[in-house]
């Protein structure tokens, strides 16, 4: 018996197309799958954070008074004189010091409408005057040198108040000219 070859080769093609037709949906059910995971497993990549310099200290020795002391470097000596000195920082001032008998910054200590705070000042109760200026509160405090007597006046930023308190320390001052 002889068998015609027409219906088998129709059952071929038929069958290719098939297989193809069962390929291309298969792909795109892979495709849509790896796009998926693909979204998922893709983190957005963060900026990365700004690395933050150490804080570093400087010492700022006042020889005309006697007194030495740590302050950020971050602050500059603006003006600075045998019986006065002031360090200031981008805010504005942060640290002002004078032995002057009467100092620039006086209008400070003369002001009436302030606020007193007890603060510790090496290992001694003492009275300081708190004075917000241009939203900065600073402590303003009258300590004595103890080799020369003489005083020493100091505006500090509240915030710095603590660096001054444990650095300073005193000496003998330098012979004025």
């Amino acid at each position: 018996m002889q068998s015609k070859k027409g219906p088998f080769i129709l059952l071929s093609v038929l069958g290719l197309i098939l297989v193809f037709v069962v390929g291309v949906r298969y792909g795109q059910r892979v495709e849509s799958t790896n796009k998926a995971l693909s979204a998922i497993l893709t983190s957005t990549p963060y900026a990365p954070s700004p690395t933050i310099n150490p804080l570093q200290f400087a010492t700022y020795n006042s020889k005309g008074c006697g007194a030495e002391f740590l302050y950020p470097s971050s602050i500059g000596v603006i003006k600075q004189s045998t019986t006065e000195s002031r360090l200031t920082g981008k805010d504005g001032v942060a640290i002002a010091l004078s032995c002057a008998k009467i100092p620039s910054f006086r209008s400070f200590f003369e002001d009436k409408n302030v606020a007193t705070k007890e603060v510790s000042f090496q290992k001694q109760s003492q009275k300081a005057l708190v004075k917000t200026t241009n939203g900065q509160t600073y402590l303003l405090l009258i300590v004595r040198n103890p080799f020369s007597g003489s005083q020493i006046f100091l505006a500090v930023e509240e915030k710095l108040y603590p660096l001054l308190q444990s650095s300073l320390i005193f000496k003998q001052p330098a012979a004025q000219e």
